[in-house]
């Protein structure tokens, strides 16, 4: 192991409030190549900060009858990026 670096991860809203947990990433070190990578986590998509349930929680109410900004409001995240999920 390398080192570790904190990462605040978005979650589903719980009760109308945003909820985000802290999560210590551990790095390493390739003994062959040196190269240096992150523990992937079956939660969390590779370079985002927030969980896949909230990503399919996105989803979900892009398909219910929400807009696009409400979503966004709802998720405190960019219109953008619902778009993109």
């Amino acid at each position: 192991m390398h080192d570790y670096r904190t990462q605040a991860i978005k979650d589903v809203p719980y009760h109308h409030q945003m909820m985000y947990f802290v999560l210590k990433k551990r790095r390493y070190v390739c003994k062959h190549c040196n190269k240096r990578f992150y523990e992937s986590y079956d939660f969390l998509a590779k370079y985002l900060r927030r969980t896949t349930r909230a990503t399919k929680g996105i989803l979900y109410e892009l398909f219910d009858v929400c807009t696009k900004k409400e979503i966004a409001k709802r998720y405190q995240v960019s219109t953008a990026t619902v778009s993109r999920v």
